[in-house]
């Protein structure tokens, strides 16, 4: 049989685990569910014996668009999307790892009538995309979870 009383853990003052407290007879299967970010995955860690993980860097996602008013073409719009990934590993790190969803599209209105230079608006869409990613960064406020988790902002940290 496992026994366990009053288990707790905390992080950075945000209690991960609270008062966890069960038994187990041989033979029980058990399942564990709840909400994401509810403390699944730290429970089973302190059962393992370990820490829980932090807050894994390259884990988010960065989604964006890059419009312009020239004529494009499919193939246009592709290769202005793959440019504007440059601004995102400029402002990011890690960027484009295998756990992030990084997704960027290109669009061309064709307002403008006129055709562009794809170099010149690949180089503005990387410059553009690395601006737009730090005033976001910097806009960005500060967050506690339904669960107690705290997740500070730049502005917080500065």
């Amino acid at each position: 049989m496992i026994l366990l009383r009053n288990l707790g853990f905390s992080r950075n003052g945000n209690a991960l685990v609270e008062g966890a407290s069960f038994q187990l007879h041989p033979g029980w299967k058990v399942g564990l569910t709840g909400a994401n970010g509810c403390g699944k995955s730290s429970f089973l860690a302190l059962l393992r014996g370990e820490l829980p993980q932090a807050l894994l860097p390259g884990t988010n996602t960065t989604i964006g668009v890059i419009a312009t008013d020239a004529r494009l073409t499919k193939a246009q719009a592709q290769r202005l999307a793959l440019a504007a990934h440059d601004g995102l590993a400029r402002g990011i790190f890690p960027a484009h790892t295998q756990l992030d969803g990084d997704t960027l599209f290109a669009l061309g209105t064709g307002a403008s009538g006129k055709q562009a230079s794809l170099l010149l608006l690949a180089a503005l869409a990387a410059e553009v995309t690395a601006r737009a990613t730090l005033r976001a960064v910097q806009a960005a406020r500060s967050i506690t979870t339904s669960e107690g988790l705290h997740l500070p902002s730049m502005a917080d940290l500065a």
